[in-house]
């Protein structure tokens, strides 16, 4: 860690200090060398292996201990206390203009805000003004400066960011000499969205793989150019990094390019334990310096004594634990759907017709097809009336009847009105193989309105699954507003399944809803929601999410044999 980093780690302590109430002068103690450890003229570490620390004007005993902890391991104990049992996002409230810890520590307290989202949720819903010391212009203030944040945050859509990643992935693979190119980062890990791209590679030749990676087609600028590393910008200003390793090394180096910065802290301390060191070139006897593992993450992980963790779970939560312990989910997988539940065709909004939508299908594999165009309620989206919905069931059944290959599913997706009814009548509904309930309207109800009338829907005994649940759009709308307790609870309590929306401007649900409902015990369908031929390509992100929230394959129903599928639509 350098110097800046440091300083940003004891701002952050300083900050979880003060939103917990602790006291001032602990407080003013972090701040302070916070503020020596960023303007000192000399490397930390270099202070720190001379033992000077305390040396520098504003670290004391105190400060040079939790120093000295941070070399010494690759982190602080207290700084993971101080955040138990907060909310993940706390600290990005920061980030709003005009949100001090004070603040921060207000809103928490009073409202339970903690994240970004759910700050903006608050001063929508005019729940900010009440509070002391602000008032209707501080709730206006804040409201802008999160829509200022939104607009200018460099996150990019794991759509984009993965488009334009393995366009890059294949132009360095091409290089003659490359052994090994792959893809590493937050990217690798399928967070929601990333801040730019890493790619590593193995090469005879660096000086080729850097030449062909600057000179690629998209590239707009070259920031950096070197021997082992450069940095390029692509379209929309995304960052692009390659890094070029000895194949001997590649295995720690994709483990450490990959992070998340939490799980690599838990490794690292791992290593220290059995003293060893853990870095981008490999996992070494700390005395000696010899190579114990690095060619390959899989023995890094057997030396450690964990087993392999899928990519998607290193975000430093329970992990390591599971892996120590052989209790690792076997994570879903692309291969093991076998069914496409929620597609729109030319009756409604889609771009394709019903046979081109069931080939499509076919194409990847998929043995069941559900046909769910629109209700009539979405009118923009060409949705259906009753009449229409009866011909378009007709034009199904016949279609099975003279088809060999995929069986098709007559659904609907069918808007939730806002008192929580649906749009079509139970008479309706029951000749429909399929219901897929959704709130496509009135996204500003609040919370107990939105959770009535999303619990009306789980309780009517046609609905089999609840679409794109929290209606979030990423970086254009926020989630709307609901007790997912209540939610998640209902909806194992009647049986009806949670959609993962793979489509990547929702995302929806998230890892972390995911693993909310999971532990209700409520199961899943990742769904394309097709409109088009491409919207296929977006499935992978779905189940990206659904590893992310430690999802197997007997979670998600459409991994179910056609007949259990048939069986599990029946259910109520």
């Amino acid at each position: 860690m350098d110097n800046a980093q440091i300083a940003t780690l004891f701002e952050d302590m300083a900050n979880l200090l003060e939103i917990r109430g602790e006291n001032q002068f602990k407080i003013r103690a972090y701040q302070n060398a916070a503020r020596a450890i960023k303007f000192a003229e000399r490397p930390l570490r270099e202070t720190w292996e001379h033992g000077e620390l305390t040396g520098i004007k504003g670290v004391g005993k105190g400060i040079a201990e939790k120093i000295d902890e941070l070399f010494q391991t690759g982190s602080v104990d207290e700084f993971h206390e101080l955040k138990k049992d907060l909310p993940d996002g706390i600290l990005d409230l920061l980030k709003v203009n005009g949100m001090g810890p004070k603040k921060v520590k207000l809103v928490y307290d009073e409202l339970g805000v903690g994240s970004i989202a759910e700050l903006k949720q608050a001063a929508e819903a005019g729940k900010l003004r009440g509070l002391p010391k602000m008032g209707a212009r501080s709730e206006e203030k804040i409201l802008k400066a999160i829509i200022n944040l939104e607009q200018t945050t460099d996150r990019f859509t794991l759509g984009f960011a993965g488009g334009a990643a393995n366009a890059l992935l294949e132009v360095v693979r091409k290089v003659k000499g490359v052994s090994r190119a792959e893809i590493a980062g937050s990217l690798r890990r399928g967070r929601e969205t990333v801040g730019d791209v890493d790619i590593l590679a193995s090469a005879a030749d660096s000086e080729a793989v850097m030449r062909a990676f600057v000179s690629a087609e998209g590239v707009s600028e070259t920031l950096a150019q070197g021997d082992t590393k450069s940095s390029v910008l692509v379209e929309r200003g995304l960052q692009a990094d390659l890094r070029v390793v000895e194949a001997s090394s590649f295995g720690a180096a994709f483990h450490y390019f990959t992070g998340s910065k939490e799980h690599n802290v838990l490794m690292r301390e791992r290593a220290v334990k059995r003293k060893w060191k853990l870095n981008e070139y490999g996992l070494f006897e700390t005395e000696t310096d010899r190579l114990i593992a690095g060619e390959t993450e899989e023995d890094i992980f057997d030396a450690l004594g964990l087993a392999w963790i899928p990519p998607e779970l290193r975000e430093g939560r329970d992990e390591i634990d599971l892996a120590e312990g052989g209790a690792l989910p076997h994570l879903i997988d692309m291969s093991d759907l076998r069914a496409a539940l929620h597609n729109h065709t030319t009756a409604s909004d889609g771009h394709m017709t019903l046979a081109e939508l069931v080939e499509q299908a076919e194409k990847r594999g998929f043995e069941i097809v559900a046909v769910t165009d629109h209700s009539g309620s979405l009118g923009v989206a060409n949705g259906l009336t009753p009449d229409r919905l009866k011909k378009q069931i007709d034009e199904i059944h016949d279609f099975n009847e003279s088809h060999d290959g995929a069986r098709v599913l007559a659904g609907s997706e069918v808007d939730i009105r806002a008192d929580g009814s649906m749009d079509f009548d139970d008479d309706l509904l029951s000749r429909l193989d399929l219901v897929i309930a959704s709130v496509h309207a009135s996204f500003e109800q609040p919370r107990d309105k939105m959770t009535a009338r999303v619990l009306r829907a789980i309780e009517n005994p046609h609905v089999d699954i609840i679409a794109h649940p929290t209606g979030r759009l990423i970086g254009k709308r926020p989630p709307i507003e609901l007790d997912t307790d209540r939610i998640f609870a209902a909806a194992a309590k009647h049986g009806v399944a949670m959609e993962i929306n793979s489509y990547d401007l929702r995302l929806d649900l998230n890892d972390r809803l995911i693993r909310e409902a999971k532990a209700h015990g409520v199961r899943f369908t990742i769904n394309c929601d097709t409109h088009s031929v491409s919207d296929f390509d977006h499935l992978p992100l779905g189940v990206k999410m659904a590893r992310r929230g430690g999802l197997k394959a007997r979670d998600v129903v459409n991994t179910l044999s056609p007949g259990e599928l048939m069986k599990w639509l029946r259910r109520r």
